[in-house]
């Protein structure tokens, strides 16, 4: 299995770059490939930039898309295989997410109809080519496409040219357009002679033990669920600590002085340690007057233990006030 980054080298390449040597035995006419590969999401790249993104790195001088880390190397993935280097005689790529075959340097292209190839996952692909029948057979992940028909005028342009010999090659990048493939690739054969249907079918099933395996991601349910309980925890603690903190020490909650007249209600205390509407309520009637008051689960219960206590102070006031006075008429007699 090899793994390929997706980067393009735009000074030149080197001697057999991304690819294979070149293959003596290789027809042109007649001639059949097959590949599993693994495309991985794309990358972002320089291309990819708004127009803010694109003022951001002008003005820092590359460095915003080195802080994103952005490849300065890394431009397009589409491409999946190229034959040679330099007339690209035949190459497969992604179109729009589509599965598209080129021949002679993208001259020629087709379509293939809503044939996905989808990142993330293994794909199988085999194409036998036969120029002297004028045509080209496709199997992609085990499902035949349409079959394509070539012009009767049609020829490969590097066939008796000066590069007959060197680009009998196959690679994973494609120079006249920057296009390198990304992602995990396995199981390339090129075989002598271009295939029929038949044939194409049982190498298919023969290349289904071949398949490489990744292992499955699985979604981590018992750390989810470990994170949850501990931080349900930790919440209801700290609620039950602020609670903790404003209770009297006794236990015993002595009732309040009632209105004549009026039923006793019990003064109930907080009846769990997570509840946070019990909590809010406290604080909201707490105040200096009444330091030990523990509120009760009504709210107008806790207003009217409030009011009943301020009452009573002031009471004690006025009734100091009234001593003092006295006091002061009597020393002035």
């Amino acid at each position: 299995m090899l793994y390929v980054n997706g980067r393009y080298e735009p000074n030149g390449h080197f001697v057999n770059y991304l690819g294979t040597a070149p293959i003596k035995d290789l027809r042109y006419e007649s001639f059949t490939v097959g590949l599993d590969f693994y495309p991985l999401p794309k990358k972002r790249s320089r291309y990819s930039f708004n127009r803010l993104e694109a003022k951001l790195d002008s003005w820092t001088r590359g460095r915003y898309a080195r802080w994103r880390g952005i490849d300065a190397n890394l431009y397009n993935t589409d491409n999946i295989l190229t034959g040679g280097y330099s007339y690209r005689w035949i190459g497969f790529n992604r179109e729009d997410g589509l599965l598209n075959l080129t021949l002679n340097n993208q001259s020629f292209a087709h379509r293939f109809k809503d044939v996905a190839v989808k990142p993330g996952r293994w794909h199988n692909l085999i194409c036998s080519v036969d120029l002297q029948r004028r045509k080209i057979l496709t199997m992609f992940d085990g499902h035949p496409l349409e079959a394509i028909t070539l012009p009767s005028d049609f020829k490969l342009e590097v066939a008796g040219g000066p590069g007959d010999t060197t680009e009998r090659e196959f690679t994973f990048d494609n120079h006249s357009n920057g296009s390198v493939f990304f992602g995990y690739a396995a199981h390339l054969k090129i075989l002598g002679r271009a295939l029929a249907e038949s044939e194409v079918a049982s190498l298919y099933n023969e290349s289904l033990s071949e398949h490489p395996k990744f292992p499955r991601r699985h979604f981590l349910w018992p750390a989810v669920v470990l994170i949850l309980v501990v931080a349900t925890l930790v919440v209801s603690l700290f609620l039950w600590l602020r609670i903790r903190r404003y209770r009297p020490g006794d236990s015993q909650i002595p009732k309040p002085p009632w209105p004549r007249g009026e039923s006793q209600t019990r003064i109930t205390e907080p009846n769990a340690p997570g509840d946070a509407v019990c909590a809010f309520l406290f604080f909201l009637a707490r105040s200096p007057v009444a330091p030990d008051l523990v509120v009760g689960r009504d709210p107008y219960e806790a207003s009217f233990m409030h009011d009943s206590y301020r009452s009573d102070v002031q009471a004690g006031q006025r009734g100091r006030e009234g001593d003092r006075r006295a006091q002061v008429r009597l020393h002035h007699n």
